[in-house]
């Protein structure tokens, strides 16, 4: 008998919404190799990749899907809930999503949804012809084939699931002194804009219509914020969103002289700066600055800055926006936590991501100490631990529960209590609303479970 499993992770979903019911979604059948397992966010589904007898198909709960030469990589569901994957049947591919597959053609792209879930969107190749064939690909948007090109990129959608952007790469017949060639261009709503060396993925706001994008004319980037051409550098970062759409902001510069540009307007030079993050209302722009002659890092967050490390991991924000935290390598060359210029021990290896109660008073992470992991919960700490998840703070900030594996064996812990052993935990646990219980999906065995964990006052 086998099991493979490669477990997909999904983010944590709203509380109201999910199951806190104990139950098996799905078994999987004697000889049966599954992959790509992945739970739908409110426990209520599960999907795998299924290998068996030569051949290959999907899984939802236990609903078999049908049978293809091969299923690609990858399952990935919509925000309403429907599953889409790739399939290659013979020399041609296709798209399924929510059990209908789609138009045949020699290649497709994963799919990309709205953020409603109610809309798609993905890259095809009808095959390839001459090498200079310029039309071979397209973009396919809720079902529909747009426009030919010599190259798509990945679809990305606005925050209010009107609009779908894309680059391109157009084809450009020869001439006498130059052969063919391609440029690129960005497609915005199936509109193409100017055509330049180079552009990026399009970066759309998470709430609203907003866009930005780079384009590249030799040796210079620029910023396009709706369609408007913002700042130049030679070396541009991703552009940033604020979460409620409103603001942009960047890192720009070159040759020891970087600032962030939030909303056109460049802040103070560093000898280098990180990405920006936006504090969750908004308000404050925070990033790592380096200190002048290799002194040290600190992170600039609104007009304040803080005090000077050697080394310096992004900082964070609390949920109401008010508390920042952020790991810092400290003189011992061991890195602490420091939340609102509050310092934990120095005393860990590495240091996970960063998770801060929503009263702002407390932080969880997973350090590593002697090579092996603890879920830090201020200064307390859980036993050591081969691998530790990302920890998940209950409502009342009193809670904390993390999953990991030890001696190959997984689990999930609530507050340093630990529950049952598992073969796999699949998902991070979410904690109903009332805080009294936690969820999650795991593997024992051949099932498929979401189980909830005992939450203990």
């Amino acid at each position: 008998m086998r099991y493979l499993i490669i477990a997909l992770l999904v983010a944590s979903p709203q509380a109201e919404k999910v199951s806190f019911d104990d139950k098996v979604l799905a078994t999987l059948p004697e000889g049966v190799t599954a992959k790509d397992v992945t739970f739908y966010k409110d426990g209520r589904q599960v999907a795998y990749r299924a290998m068996g007898n030569g051949k290959m198909y999907v899984c939802v709960n236990n609903t078999k899907h049908p049978e293809y030469p091969v299923i690609a990589e990858g399952l990935g569901w919509s925000n309403s809930g429907k599953l889409a994957y790739r399939v290659a049947n013979g020399a041609m591919g296709f798209v399924v999503i929510g059990g209908q597959p789609g138009p045949s053609f020699q290649s497709v792209g994963m799919p990309s949804f709205s953020p409603d879930g109610n809309k798609f969107a993905y890259e095809c190749n009808r095959g390839v012809g001459a090498r200079t064939d310029a039309s071979a690909w397209s973009m396919n948007v809720n079902g529909q084939k747009g426009a030919d090109w010599a190259s798509c990129g990945k679809a990305f959608w606005s925050g209010d699931s009107a609009t779908v952007g894309h680059y391109v790469r157009i084809g450009k017949p020869g001439t006498a002194t130059r052969p063919f060639h391609t440029v690129d261009a960005m497609v915005i709503g199936g509109k193409m804009l100017g055509e330049f060396e180079h552009v990026s993925n399009p970066y759309f706001a998470p709430k609203g219509a907003r866009w930005a994008y780079k384009t590249n004319t030799p040796p210079s980037w620029t910023m396009v914020v709706d369609g408007k051409a913002q700042e130049t550098a030679e070396d541009l970062g991703e552009a940033v969103w604020s979460p409620d759409g409103k603001s942009v902001a960047y890192k720009a510069g070159a040759r020891g002289k970087y600032s962030v540009v939030v909303d056109g307007k460049k802040g103070k030079v560093y000898p280098d700066v990180g990405d920006p993050g936006f504090s969750p209302d908004g308000k404050t722009v925070a990033y790592v600055a380096k200190a002048e002659n290799n002194a040290g890092e600190f992170v600039v967050y609104g007009d304040k800055q803080t005090e000077v490390f050697s080394r310096i991991y992004p900082p964070v924000f609390s949920a109401d926006g008010q508390h920042m935290a952020y790991a810092a390598r400290g003189e011992n060359g061991k890195y602490m936590v420091v939340l609102d210029d509050k310092r934990g021990p120095a005393e860990f290896e590495a240091v996970g991501p960063i998770q801060i109660s929503p009263d702002g008073a407390h932080v969880a992470f997973a350090g590593q100490w002697n090579f092996r992991w603890t879920c830090v919960i201020d200064s307390g700490r859980s036993s050591l631990n081969d691998i530790m998840l990302t920890p998940v703070w209950g409502p009342d900030s009193k809670k904390v529960a993390y999953a990991g594996q030890n001696l190959g064996k997984w689990f999930v812990e609530v507050n340093y209590r630990r529950g049952d052993d598992y073969d796999e935990v699949l998902t991070p646990p979410v904690f109903s609303a009332d805080g009294r219980k936690c969820a999650c999906g795991v593997r024992r065995g051949p099932d498929l479970l979401w189980k909830v964990v005992p939450v203990i006052d």
